[in-house]
């Protein structure tokens, strides 16, 4: 399936209300981008009662107001219908999804056979469509992922599964080749714009933090309301995008070493502020020496970026890498200068 624009969620729910939705959707993309509010959703599209009935069945349920709008019922799923609050809420007894018995880690294969397994090989405790919810299938070992096989490869008439991955290649090739793929793109500049100023975001709050999330909009939200990736940000904004020359930069190793424990988050912001240089979807440049700098050196500072990050990860020391990183940039910042 084509990357899914947002013009195409409608055409995705219209399958579910034509009954041509696939048993096994694999929704995929970059971290941040939607895909857990799609799967949603769906998931509500398929246990609600509006569709295919021509009006809102909103009003008098529960007391809960009406939604008011015929449209509702041929769109999208109703947001105040007694089924779609319970999926919201993740209480619909016919949703199922592994819960992990550790935390911060994922499921293992006997929450997946606890979870999912052993509910799909009993009886629906309602009528209607069953629906599973695999969130960070890629995270999943092989073990728990083979053990969702063989349900992927005997689909029960009723029983949906709905998987998210941010990393494709993580999901092993016989679950990828009994799933439709629908596959999200970072958002456009924009589009995110957009959002983030309806989400009640000022002018100078997007432009500030537009360039760092990387066409995400989870990202974007994080960074707002998260005060340590804020001061991650600004430290990128005052060390790596705002030192020109090698005399600047001991000063600015002195706040990079007060950075040290988020050293992880800085070299992801810059990486991503690159990338959307290189992108031509925002103006991430700090100044007007990065205005002027041409697609080769970005990508050679990109370069340099990532290999830090691997650096990193087999122990190499921050102030190390950081003072490594700024030379770098600084080169080659010097060489295409006027």
């Amino acid at each position: 399936m084509e990357t899914v624009k947002e013009t195409q969620e409608g055409a995705l729910i219209g399958l579910i209300h034509s009954g041509r939705l696939s048993h096994a959707c694999l929704i995929s993309g970059p971290r941040g981008v939607g895909k857990r509010t799609l799967a949603g959703k769906m998931i509500k599209a398929l246990f609600c009662d509006a569709f295919g009935t021509g009006k809102c069945p909103c009003a008098g349920d529960d007391g809960y107001p009406p939604c008011g709008e015929e449209a509702c019922a041929r769109k999208c799923p109703c947001t105040n219908h007694f089924s779609c609050r319970r999926v919201e809420k993740r209480t619909h007894p016919n949703l199922l999804f592994p819960q992990s018995s550790k935390k911060g880690k994922p499921p293992g294969v006997d929450e997946i056979r606890r979870d999912v397994l052993s509910p799909l090989a009993s009886t629906a405790l309602e009528k209607g469509n069953r629906a599973v919810l695999l969130e960070n299938a890629d995270q999943l070992n092989a073990s728990a992922q083979n053990a969702l096989l063989k349900m992927l490869e005997e689909p029960d008439g009723h029983t949906y599964f709905l998987l998210t991955a941010d990393q494709l290649m993580l999901v092993l090739p016989t679950i990828r080749s009994r799933c439709e793929q629908i596959r999200l793109g970072a958002w456009s500049g924009e589009r995110l714009k957009k959002t983030l100023l309806a989400r009640g975001f000022t002018e100078e709050e997007v432009k500030e933090i537009l360039p760092f999330c990387g066409g995400s909009i989870g990202r974007a939200l994080e960074i707002h309301q998260d005060k340590a990736l804020r001061k991650s940000l600004e430290t990128v904004r005052n060390t790596f995008l705002a030192v020109t020359d090698p005399c600047g930069v001991p000063e600015a190793l002195k706040t990079l070493r007060d950075a040290r424990d988020n050293a992880g988050d800085c070299l992801e912001m810059l990486e991503e502020v690159l990338s959307a240089r290189l992108s031509g979807e925002t103006d991430a440049e700090a100044n007007d020496v990065w205005q002027s700098l041409p697609r080769q050196a970005v990508s050679s500072i990109l370069a340099a970026v990532i290999e830090t990050r691997h650096r990193m990860e087999f122990n190499v020391g921050w102030p190390t890498s950081a003072e490594r990183l700024l030379y770098h940039i600084t080169e080659e910042i010097q060489v295409w200068q006027p």
